[in-house]
């Protein structure tokens, strides 16, 4: 794609680590994936609608449930004794931490979910760390040719971007 070269310098989002030495930490992914729960319906909010959900089917529209049949219709919901349809309402946000491209491509095959995830267009990498899977992180050899091979993958981000002359999006691809 050719330079734009009418397009006004703006301030990246976040520092630029230029002439700084790339540092890499090398992660266990297995053991440091971290799932935190961000936000999730109160109980009181699950009672509000899903009793009317999970007997739509087969009674009467109502809202005259007692604490006692709100609370089986959510129990009957969450053990599977009802359609699960009722599922997809409930609204969960997860922040989800130290997993590789690969697997979020498997979380990205779930149609009930949206994601949003950390750019690496416009944020300096040299520092970032890698995750290396149990079973190349126990291996005599290949552990030693994998961290070679990302130092020197990320020397050369480095050297890109400090060139001055390819942007962290383009160096990125390293």
């Amino acid at each position: 794609m050719p330079l734009n070269e009418t397009l006004p310098n703006r301030l990246h989002p976040t520092k630029i680590k230029t002439n700084e030495y790339p540092l890499t930490a090398y992660i266990n992914q297995l053991t440091n994936i971290k799932v935190e729960l961000l936000q999730s319906p109160s109980l009181e909010e699950l009672y509000r609608y899903i009793p009317q959900w999970v007997t739509a089917t087969w009674s009467e529209p109502t809202n005259l449930f007692s604490t006692e049949a709100r609370h089986k219709a959510l129990e009957d919901l969450f053990s599977g004794k009802v359609l699960p349809s009722a599922l997809e309402t409930i609204g969960l946000v997860f922040l989800v931490s130290n997993i590789d491209l690969i697997d979020v491509t498997h979380l990205l095959r779930h149609r009930s979910m949206s994601f949003s995830a950390i750019c690496s267009a416009d944020r300096d990498l040299r520092h970032d760390s890698c995750l290396i899977k149990p079973s190349i992180g126990n291996h005599k050899e290949f552990v030693h040719r994998f961290i070679g091979i990302v130092e020197k993958a990320k020397a050369l981000y480095a050297d890109m971007v400090d060139s001055d002359e390819i942007s962290l999006l383009d160096a990125r691809t390293i």
